[in-house]
C-alpha cells in the first residue's frame, strides 16, 4: 500500500514541475526580450547622435569657410554657397550684410534625415 500512494504523489507532483518549468522559461524569455529591446534602442539612439555631430560639423564647415574667405581672401558677397565634406554631408550658408555680416549655416548628414544650423554675426 505504501508503494502505490507514493507512485500516485509522484505522478500528482510531475504536472507542477512541469508547471513550474514553463513559468521560469517564461520568465527567462521575457527578460531577454526587455534587454534586446533596450538594446535595439541604444543602437539607435547612438546612430542619431553619429548623425546630428555629422550634421552639426557640416554646417560648422560652411561657416568656417565664409569667415575664411571673408577675412583671408578679400571679402565674401552676401549670398548662398553650398559644399559637401568627404563623409557625404553638405552644407548651405546663407550670408547677409545689413549693418554687421550675419553667417547663418545648415548641415545635413550624409543620408540628408538630419540637419543642425548655427548663426555668427560680427
Amino acid at each position: 500500500m505504501q508503494i502505490s500512494k507514493l507512485q500516485s504523489k509522484i505522478k500528482k507532483e510531475q504536472g507542477v514541475t512541469l508547471l513550474i518549468v514553463v513559468s521560469i522559461l517564461g520568465s527567462m524569455t521575457t527578460i531577454a526580450f526587455g534587454v534586446a529591446l533596450i538594446l535595439l534602442t541604444e543602437i539607435r539612439l547612438s546612430e542619431d547622435i553619429s548623425k546630428t555631430v555629422s550634421a552639426f560639423y557640416a554646417a560648422d564647415s560652411g561657416a568656417e569657410r565664409i569667415l575664411y574667405s571673408d577675412r583671408k581672401e578679400g571679402g565674401v558677397a552676401e549670398g548662398t554657397y553650398t559644399g559637401a565634406l568627404d563623409n557625404g554631408a553638405s552644407y548651405s550658408t546663407i550670408v547677409e550684410k545689413p549693418a554687421n555680416t550675419i553667417i547663418r549655416s545648415v548641415g545635413t548628414d550624409a543620408q540628408g534625415k538630419t540637419r543642425r544650423g548655427l548663426e555668427l554675426s560680427y
